[in-house]
């Protein structure tokens, strides 16, 4: 299966897909309130994927509340990660780079996914239609690339990239990635400030970010440009299909 896709169970509403591309795993997003969910809709969500083909299931990173429901229907702990948000009341000085921050175009995303793929490890890896989910996320989007200075925009010269976007006041940071040759050059802290300019200036209060717990360099960065871990964090979960 290429994309997601949403199903309707009564009031309920869920995606489904690959985990990033993955032949085995499958992706869940419930997309209604944690007290509305039902272990009919879930099942439903499940026997879908299991006549997808998908032996386990990875939820997508779910709050406190989302949690306790699905682990009293038999899902398990994969990863812990931390949540941040900015008030984007003071945003520190943007670095000078070896780069330049522009926009990113559809043409790009081949090149997109390749540092993405450097990145990042394989389970945490983007692939075409959960880079168009992260871009396709808010009503208001913004995907941006940093390409080496001098390159005049040849695809190969993509060195980093970041996708956020707002629903109203409140703005999400969906991904930022900069290939391992070109870090430790403030080319994160540029794509990140970035976007967090371009909220301000939408009028957005407050920006969230994630990042898995064993991410000490990115959770470094984002701290150091004024985000502010928010307790508790989120988690993705985990389970093999024929255990439900």
């Amino acid at each position: 299966m290429g994309g997601l896709e949403v199903i309707n169970v009564g009031a309920e509403q869920y995606r489904l897909g690959a985990w990033r591309g993955h032949p085995t795993v499958g992706y869940l997003v419930p997309l209604t309130p944690p007290e509305r969910l039902s272990r009919v809709g879930l099942e439903r969500s499940l026997g879908q994927l299991s006549a997808w083909g998908y032996t386990e299931v990875l939820t997508a990173a779910l709050t406190a509340r989302e949690q306790q429901v699905f682990v009293q229907w038999g899902f398990t702990l994969y990863e812990r990660l931390h949540l941040l948000q900015h008030d984007l009341r003071v945003l520190p000085p943007r670095p000078t780079i070896p780069a330049r921050v522009g926009a990113a175009h559809r043409w790009d995303r081949p090149a997109v996914l390749e540092v993405d793929e450097r990145a990042f490890d394989p389970m945490w890896r983007l692939d075409r239609p959960s880079l168009h989910e992260a871009i396709s996320a808010t009503p208001a989007s913004r995907f941006r690339a940093a390409r080496q200075s001098g390159s005049r925009g040849k695809r190969g010269s993509i060195i980093g990239y970041a996708v956020s976007g707002h629903a109203g006041d409140h703005g999400y940071l969906q991904r930022l990635a900069v290939d391992p040759d070109a870090q430790r050059n403030g080319i994160g802290a540029a794509l990140v400030l970035d976007c967090l300019h371009w909220m301000r200036r939408a009028g957005v209060e407050r920006v969230s970010v994630n990042t898995q717990e064993a991410n000490a360099r990115a959770f470094a960065l984002y701290e150091r440009l004024g985000f502010v871990p928010v307790e508790p964090g989120l988690a993705v979960l985990r389970l093999e299909i024929g255990r439900t």
